[in-house]
């Protein structure tokens, strides 16, 4: 639903949603695949590595 094809004529450079578009002008938003890769990242890393943040802001030290 949310695609945008990077192109120059005929040519397809790239695929990215278009959310990721509006980063590139706007800043870091969160869409659905960011939500999707970073539970992914985590159900994958071990128990003692650190856990993806849950949101986009800076991680607290």
């Amino acid at each position: 639903q949310e695609l945008a094809l990077v192109r120059e004529g005929d040519h397809v450079h790239g695929l990215v949603t278009a959310t990721d578009a509006f980063e590139a002008i706007a800043g870091e938003l969160e869409d659905p695949g960011d939500v999707d890769r970073r539970q992914a990242a985590n159900r994958a890393a071990p128990a003692s590595a650190p856990r993806a943040p849950t949101t986009n802001r800076p991680a607290e030290e």
